[in-house]
């Protein structure tokens, strides 16, 4: 894939361009030809072009933030976060991932999450049903802006792999999984899944996504061991762990809370080998 960088700004902790894709081909809409990006910590993401103005001073606003440039400086805002920029030559690092972003492919029933799907997170993490068996920091939020700088947080996290989770058309997003403190020393780390949309639960999403995203944990990222934490009250979700291969390795007695009444928080894990001697 042949792409040229059109605009290229920068601040010592983020990096918005915009590229020109090359070869497609001729009657290519725009959308498909240009595409604004932005990059932290090693990790880029497409921006959900709105509008533009041209002039002096240039304008282009974003589902999940904006940006304004001259010649000489720029202010990006982008997730509640903002960042003073300046004109800058790419480099090779940031080239190079704009080419592993562009030529990276996702599985069937997946995609890379994008800055624009906190609106859909914003929904999902307000609605205490949805929560109900998730992490403890979910329970915190108060207003958008708490989730808008979690969200920030995870997607450039070096230490977080995840995926967007598609409905049956590969169109809609209705929750992500993944792995979470991966460890490069010991080679582990904890699968999580989140279903928020709430009219697929009950229909073996679960089951579906947990053995891909632990066997991409194993060949992929080159893990040991993939291990989780759920309540004793969650039957569903202890169910689709295990038909994925976790077995049983210990309880915290009482140590979940959630409406109102306490839960065990079970202990599962999953080694390499395990899922060999499966096969």
């Amino acid at each position: 894939m042949n792409f040229e960088i059109l605009y290229s700004l920068h601040h010592s902790d983020m990096d918005v361009c915009e590229i020109k894709r090359l070869g497609l081909p001729d009657g290519s809409p725009p959308s498909e030809v240009y595409q604004w990006l932005a990059a932290s910590r090693g990790k880029i993401w497409p921006l959900d072009f709105k509008s533009m103005e041209r002039g002096e001073v240039e304008r282009r606003e974003f589902v999940e933030g904006s940006l304004r440039f001259d010649k000489t400086q720029g202010v990006f805002t982008f997730l509640g976060q903002t960042f003073s920029l300046a004109p800058q030559t790419p480099s090779a690092t940031l080239q190079q991932g704009i080419l592993e972003f562009l030529t990276r492919k996702t599985p069937m029933g997946f995609r890379d999450l994008r800055p624009a799907d906190i609106h859909s997170f914003q929904a999902w993490l307000f609605d205490a049903e949805v929560i109900r068996y998730s992490q403890t920091k979910f329970h915190h939020f108060k207003a958008p802006h708490d989730v808008a700088s979690w969200f920030f947080e995870t997607l450039r996290d070096p230490k977080v792999f995840q995926w967007g989770i598609l409905d049956e058309t590969g169109n809609k997003l209705i929750g992500y999984a993944g792995i979470s403190a991966l460890n490069a020393v010991d080679r582990n780390g904890e699968f999580f899944i989140l279903i928020g949309d709430k009219t697929h639960w009950r229909r073996g999403v679960a089951s579906r996504v947990t053995p891909q995203i632990v066997e991409w944990g194993f060949s992929q990222l080159g893990l040991h061991r993939v291990f989780l934490t759920a309540s004793s009250h969650n039957p569903g979700a202890l169910k689709a762990y295990e038909k994925a291969g976790f077995v049983f390795e210990g309880q915290m007695r009482e140590a979940f809370f959630r409406a109102g009444t306490f839960s065990d928080k079970i202990i599962m894990g999953v080694l390499l080998d395990d899922l060999k001697n499966r096969q």
